[in-house]
């Protein structure tokens, strides 16, 4: 298993299946772990064109004993002979030791997963919560993606807020960040001090 993406560096790769970041790691190595989990059977179904509901789990590579992750997945064959991924209901993620590192509840909608996370880094230590939701932009569906990150675990304490709007995995408006949830307190250009927000970035 690949070493976990770091929530410090702000918001988690955003494949995490759409908007909501429940997993800690890229979206290629997310994708590739749920095919690879795939079984003999699922895949004759799926080659089918049937789609296939399922549990996914995986562990641990130098840890085959502990979890890694595990939830309800959905998996759908393409017309282009690829599958689409995707997770709904509620999944958790460990660390090696069997710390809960993320815990999700997924709403599959039509353009992606929405719903609602809460993220511990290291385990044990409340870091970020994420929630998702489908939203009207310039008379288009998209998601919007916000994440409430804290400091030194306290849930009461926060650091920043984000939000970010996608469609097909994509930013399509620039992220903005403020200090509270409604965003009338936009975060400063040279913000300094114990809630310091790191760069945004709209590379994606």
């Amino acid at each position: 298993m690949r070493k976990l993406f770091s929530l410090k560096s702000g918001w988690l790769a955003v494949g995490f299946c759409g908007v909501l970041g429940a997993s800690c790691v890229p979206q290629a190595f997310e994708q590739a772990d749920y095919k690879s989990h795939l079984t003999p059977n699922e895949k004759t179904e799926l080659a089918a064109g049937r789609t296939v509901n399922k549990m996914h789990s995986s562990y641990w590579r130098f840890h085959p004993s502990q979890l890694y992750w595990a939830g309800p997945l959905r998996v759908k064959p393409l017309p282009n002979g690829k599958l689409k991924f995707i997770p709904f209901g509620n999944w958790k993620q460990y660390d090696e030791k069997g710390g809960l590192l993320c815990e999700s509840t997924y709403i599959a909608t039509d353009i992606g997963s929405a719903g609602h996370s809460r993220m511990h880094y290291p385990a044990g230590f409340l870091q970020a919560v994420t929630d998702g939701w489908v939203a009207q932009l310039n008379g288009d569906s998209v998601l919007v993606g916000r994440i409430v990150q804290f400091n030194g675990g306290n849930e009461k304490d926060t650091a920043y807020v984000e939000k970010r709007w996608f469609k097909n995995g994509k930013s399509v408006r620039p992220a903005v960040r403020s200090l509270d949830l409604q965003g009338l307190r936009p975060v400063p250009k040279h913000y300094k001090s114990a809630r310091q927000a790191p760069a945004a970035d709209d590379s994606r």
